[in-house]
């Protein structure tokens, strides 16, 4: 209703109310949004076809014109902002309920209908303006922060509009709910100034058939930080992301006609990188530490301008709660070995061996002391504590190097950042095969 209005609900007149139920009535006999309206309130007299005229009028009247009126007898308070309550709601009214006569159990007794206040019961009936259908039932937002809450419902009516604007006759159904989430807050992040500091909600639910439907998706506040992060971060950084989200969209089958989608979000098709990050929620530290060798790390020589090491820390650091300190002494040992070594020095082997092989725990410490002898003869050793940090060790007679692979893909992420900036040359002769002049010294 504040979106139709453009003013906030506090300022909405008498006048304003009326004619808000006007144009809801109007939008409601589109035949897009009519046949749309059945996962929203089954039965009722939005999209019965059963229902006489006498009865809809009356459903309407109910709906757009309780408030105000007198409040039920016994007094009841309204579910939702507790001011007296003029109506017993059930699922025709308000979605996810249940039906007119079911009885349910609650703290005001056992008595059928939800009790609400005629402007509560009002303010829902617009609630499908800012709903997408994905999947054959409604997805919608909400948030504690009553702000985002509008921000981001704001995003879906827009996108609702554009629908009506096509002048269809179906409302579309979309695809990939968790891609079309985190794809309307990447964008509602772009517009705000503060970071947020409370998780999202986006529900994907239908009470239409025999039972509900219920999914709830999680964005925590981490991984909203680490977004909006990215849109304030220098423009490397947004470049690089922007890389890793466009290379990650799912490839339309050949012959696939256009799709509705590509028109109201660009991409049609699920976004493996969106999908990845939102099922992150509920996967542990570890399934965070893949998303670097999947997404971060740019192999092929095409893409390595887009290797970002500052984009890297941000991921790890907001999303995965890394140390900072580790992270930063993963970034210098890479800097001396690409500044020292390979550029300093033409020894472009440090960058090939790392490139091509897959080291396991025991060769990256190997590597590791190799790469010390050489430092040492240029007067650009490393410490030892720093080492010990960098591979988490314990003690000193830790046995097992803690996730070293990410280490090493961690510093050829940096490694392949410089060398794309300052060497492209270094870059172009890489190859997948082992490096002679490393198994030589290796013997």
């Amino acid at each position: 209703m504040e979106n139709m209005l453009l003013k906030r609900c506090e300022e909405f007149t008498d006048q304003d109310i009326v004619e808000l139920g006007q144009e809801l009535k109007r939008l409601y006999t589109r035949k897009i949004l009519k046949g749309n309206l059945t996962i929203h309130f089954p039965n009722s007299g939005w999209c019965n076809p059963t229902i006489g005229e006498k009865k809809k009028r009356s459903f309407l009247n109910e709906v757009l014109g309780s408030h105000g009126k007198a409040g039920i007898k016994p007094k009841r308070r309204c579910a939702f902002c507790s001011n007296e309550a003029t109506v017993l709601a059930n699922r025709k009214h308000i979605p996810l309920l249940t039906g007119e006569k079911t009885i349910n159990n609650a703290p005001m007794g056992l008595k059928p209908g939800l009790p609400v206040c005629g402007y509560c019961l009002m303010a829902i009936q617009f609630y499908p303006l800012g709903t997408l259908k994905v999947e054959g039932k409604p997805l919608f937002w909400w948030s504690t922060d009553h702000n985002w809450t509008r921000s981001l419902v704001s995003d879906s009516y827009l996108k609702v509009r554009q629908v009506l604007d096509l002048n269809l006759d179906k409302f579309p159904n979309f695809s990939w709910p968790r891609t079309r989430l985190l794809q309307v807050a990447q964008e509602a992040l772009e517009k705000v100034t503060d970071e947020p500091h409370v998780d999202l909600m986006g529900y994907h639910v239908t009470n239409y058939g025999t039972s509900p439907d219920y999914a709830a998706f999680v964005l925590p506040q981490a991984l909203l930080g680490y977004l909006h992060a990215i849109t304030r971060a220098p423009e490397v950084v947004r470049i690089a992301h922007i890389h890793i989200v466009e290379m990650n969209w799912e490839v339309p089958k050949k012959g696939q006609p256009e799709q509705i989608a590509e028109v109201i979000f660009k991409h049609g098709t699920r976004n493996f990188y969106y999908e990845t990050l939102m099922r992150l929620a509920q996967g542990s530290q570890r399934e965070g530490f893949s998303l670097i060798t999947r997404f971060f790390l740019q192999r092929k020589k095409e893409h390595m301008e887009f290797n970002n090491y500052e984009l890297t820390v941000l991921f790890l650091r907001k999303v995965i709660g890394l140390e900072v300190k580790r992270l930063q002494l993963i970034k210098e040992l890479a800097d001396k070995i690409m500044q020292t070594l390979v550029l300093g020095n033409g020894e472009k082997r440090w960058l090939a061996e790392f490139y091509n092989k897959k080291l396991r725990p025991g060769e990256l410490l190997r590597y590791l002391i190799r790469v010390q002898k050489r430092l040492s003869e240029q007067g650009a050793a490393f410490a030892y504590e720093d080492v010990v940090c960098i591979l988490d060790l314990e003690s000193e007679e830790e046995s097992i190097w803690k996730e070293s692979w990410l280490v090493k893909d961690l510093m050829l992420i940096r490694m392949l950042e410089i060398a794309a900036k300052q060497a492209t040359g270094i870059v172009a002769g890489l190859d997948d095969k082992d490096n002679n002049e490393t198994k030589e010294e290796d013997e």
